[in-house]
């Protein structure tokens, strides 16, 4: 399911009003791994606000800006990541 720019924003209001007030909310996320990578130059950057959503609530959870697929991988195989050089 692809969400607009307006859902992605108010999904992005509702979850972290839950926890936090707006105001901190929004400081919170522009000062986030996830935020930087979002405004940076990177020509590389061509994934749909779901792919941002979930590193941004994955960064806020484990501290790490990284994918649920990245974690199912890393949790189901750890040793190919090890491997690999993955932390």
């Amino acid at each position: 399911m692809k969400l607009t720019d307006e859902e992605l924003d108010e999904r992005f209001v509702t979850e972290i009003s839950m926890i936090i007030e707006r105001e901190t909310a929004k400081e919170d996320f522009e000062s986030s791994k996830t935020y930087s990578y979002l405004c940076s130059d990177d020509p590389f950057i061509e994934e749909g606000p779901e792919y941002f959503l979930d590193l941004y609530r994955n960064e806020l959870k484990y501290g790490k800006m990284i994918s649920s697929d990245t974690l199912y991988f890393k949790q189901k195989y750890p040793e190919k990541h090890q491997e690999a050089g993955i932390k």
